[in-house]
């Protein structure tokens, strides 16, 4: 979910920096195969800690939204420099601002 509303997020910024689509849909593109990478490695971290999923399960949904700020917070930055580096691949360089 927190994934699909930066997509959305990056697609309205591109517009709004009025981005040719092939800049805009690769930013897209490294974004969602870095997040995707990212979620698998959150999963498998998870799988790992968890052995006992019936041990402290009011721990575990605080663990979960602090999780969730986490992920949030990690995930901004990537979104724009995804945008960044999409504009550069093709030749469309723009200033971070």
């Amino acid at each position: 979910r927190i994934i699909y509303h930066l997509l959305c997020r990056m697609y309205v910024a591109s517009q709004s920096m009025e981005l040719n689509s092939e800049s805009r849909f690769t930013g897209l593109m490294l974004f969602h195969r870095y997040a995707r990478r990212f979620y698998n490695c959150l999963v498998q971290k998870e799988d790992e800690h968890h052995t006992h999923p019936q041990e402290h399960n009011q721990k575990q949904i605080q663990s979960t939204e602090e999780a969730q700020l986490q992920i949030k917070t990690h995930l901004g930055p990537v979104a724009a420099a995804c945008l960044f580096l999409g504009c550069k691949m093709e030749e469309e360089p723009r200033r971070i601002r």
